[in-house]
């Protein structure tokens, strides 16, 4: 049986990890230069980069109103916007979709990212027409997982740099694969590097799955 294939979209899709955690919260705190430190503070631990972007929010600012955080949400959100082009694919992923996408395999985006703004990311890099569906922010990673049209039918690989990812895998039954990169430094980690596949790899990971 051929298995969905569940991708997370930062640092696996597109190689955006490096601007969106130090660069995109410093420009949408440009006028706040203590907040701005705080966000790279937070952002410099896998806890910081697993909180999605109005969590990290309430820890910079606990006691501002609902308004406000979602005016900082919004601006992170053109800033992102507005910065596409210094996104691009993560390096041998177009093959790797490429050949799933010929071998007849169901693909779909589940990530932390807010759901406009991965739609956006996907049209502008033209890779949009390799999932059935992209799933973001404000749900959860289990949230959006339940959204699968008939996702009791199939068995699942989830592919992805985060703990979020990892755990998703877990809680659905599903068989894992890691990117490293420098913020997780996997491939170091003696519970995690077991996981790790270069990405030019994945395809023929997959492959042994589906045996």
């Amino acid at each position: 049986m051929k298995r969905v294939i569940i991708f997370d979209w930062d640092g696996v899709i597109v190689d955006s990890n490096t601007f969106k955690w130090e660069e995109a919260w410093k420009k949408t705190f440009k006028k706040e230069k203590e907040k701005a430190s705080l966000a790279a503070e937070y952002l410099s631990t896998p806890e910081g980069r697993a909180l999605s972007r109005y969590e990290l929010i309430e820890k910079i600012a606990p006691k501002s109103s609902k308004s406000y955080q979602n005016k900082i949400a919004e601006e992170f959100s053109n800033v992102l916007q507005q910065s596409v082009a210094e996104i691009s694919l993560m390096p041998n992923i177009q093959n790797v979709l490429d050949f799933l996408q010929k071998k007849g395999y169901k693909m779909i985006v589940i990530s932390a990212t807010k759901e406009e703004d991965l739609k956006y990311q996907a049209d502008y890099l033209n890779v949009s027409k390799y999932f059935t569906d992209l799933f973001g922010n404000p749900r959860t990673k289990i949230e959006n997982f339940e959204r699968i049209e008939n996702l009791k039918k199939h068995q699942y690989v989830v592919i992805g740099d985060g703990e979020g990812d990892y755990k998703l895998a877990k809680s659905i039954e599903a068989e894992f694969i890691g990117v490293e990169n420098k913020w997780n430094n996997w491939g170091s980690d003696k519970v995690m590097k077991k996981y790790v596949v270069p990405i030019l790899n994945i395809s023929d990971v997959i492959l042994n799955f589906s045996k």
